[in-house]
């Protein structure tokens, strides 16, 4: 018979310990390098949208609807992808439109295609 010996893994609060010990130079580069990329893509990111909204003028680019920025109303103007991101398409202007919440739900829905 033989005897599976298990180890116990640590917890969350050891590996954050260890994490803090190490000095900051022994980090990964690659988390540094995640990290601007990011915040490149999130700069790309805010002036599609602000280029998507001049364009439109406040109004849903598939009915008209006026449309708010941002916040929980009912009249929040959605920025959709025409392309999804999985599928190659861009933070681009062109590839997107924005909408009321109205459409955006129906596209999401398949029942409207932009």
């Amino acid at each position: 018979m033989s005897v599976t010996i298990l180890r116990r893994l640590p917890t969350l609060e050891t590996m954050q310990r260890r994490r803090r010990a190490q000095p900051k130079s022994a980090m990964p580069s690659k988390l540094t390098e995640r990290k601007q990329k990011k915040a490149a893509e999130t700069q790309a990111e805010r002036e599609a949208k602000a280029a998507v909204w001049k364009r439109a003028g406040g109004k849903c680019e598939r009915c008209g609807q006026r449309v708010t920025r941002g916040g929980d109303s009912l009249r929040a103007g959605h920025v959709h992808h025409r392309r999804k991101r999985s599928q190659g398409g861009a933070w681009d202007a062109k590839n997107l439109i924005l909408l009321c919440p109205n459409d955006h739900a129906l596209v999401h829905l398949g029942a409207i295609t932009v």
